[in-house]
């Protein structure tokens, strides 16, 4: 007799495992009159620009960028609010200048630590509140990402580069 077993089992790569960060975060209404403006799809969330530049100066430690003080002295300054726009995976400022793909990718970081920390308050003609936050980081090799979540619909998705 011959045996065949068949087995439905996935196979496990190294990365499937990794750390899973999902959260539910609500509106905070703190921030509702703040000065930083982050417009995407249909939807605003307001932060406030003094933990966006904290946030953007950490990053700036690890990176040995600078880009905080040209946001400081070419955007903020003129208006006292900062309008950032995301089309695709594009930025742009104050509705007309582009943000280059270096420059980007510091934006990216401290809009997502400020959100996942639940220091914004969303603008939305829904009536919607709490919004949902996925953060996926393998252990050792694959694509870290994070995802905004707002009424089951991903509005904002972070791709932040490999681990090896």
């Amino acid at each position: 007799m011959i045996f065949i077993i068949v087995s439905c089992k996935t196979t496990k790569t190294l990365a499937d495992y990794g750390i899973s960060d999902k959260r539910n975060i609500c509106s905070n209404d703190d921030y509702k009159n703040a000065n930083l403006i982050f417009k995407i799809q249909d939807y605003e969330f307001i932060f406030d620009y003094n933990n966006f530049e904290k946030e953007l100066e950490s990053y700036e430690k690890e990176t040995s960028t600078d880009f905080s003080k040209t946001f400081r002295n070419n955007y903020f300054n003129q208006k006292n609010k900062i309008i950032i726009s995301k089309v695709d995976q594009e930025y742009f400022i104050n509705g007309t200048e582009s943000v280059k793909l270096d420059e980007s990718f510091g934006i990216n970081i401290s809009l997502d630590n400020l959100y996942k920390s639940g220091k914004f308050y969303l603008k939305n003609n829904k009536n919607i509140k709490c919004v949902e936050y996925e953060h996926w980081e393998p252990h050792d090799q694959g694509t870290i990402e994070s995802k905004w979540i707002v009424d089951g619909k991903v509005v904002n998705e972070i791709i932040f580069g490999f681990v090896n």
